[in-house]
């Protein structure tokens, strides 16, 4: 047995799209079901909205998790936060 794991920062980029659909059809044929940890950061920084993209590999039968980074809106940096300090953070 098989199992991919795809990590998907840049869905938002046509050629990577591209690649992650193409990639899907070829495990969907295959009946074999992708997980594909999706993060929207830079997509949302670019104003791209990856819905669409997102809804077609799940009607494909994927597993969409989602997949998070904590980078800085304005440099596009990781701040170093982690999960408990951005809850702490939220909680004050």
């Amino acid at each position: 047995m098989a199992c991919l794991a795809v990590h998907a920062e840049h869905l938002h980029v046509d050629v990577v799209w591209r690649h992650v659909i193409n990639l899907a059809r070829i495990w969907t044929a295959a009946e074999r079901p992708i997980t594909l940890f999706v993060h929207p950061f830079w997509s949302v920084t670019a104003g791209f909205d990856i819905t669409a993209r997102v809804r077609r590999l799940a009607t494909l039968g994927h597993e969409i998790g989602q997949h998070t980074h904590y980078y800085d809106f304005a440099t596009g940096r990781s701040p170093g936060h982690t999960v408990l300090t951005v809850r702490l953070e939220a909680a004050t």
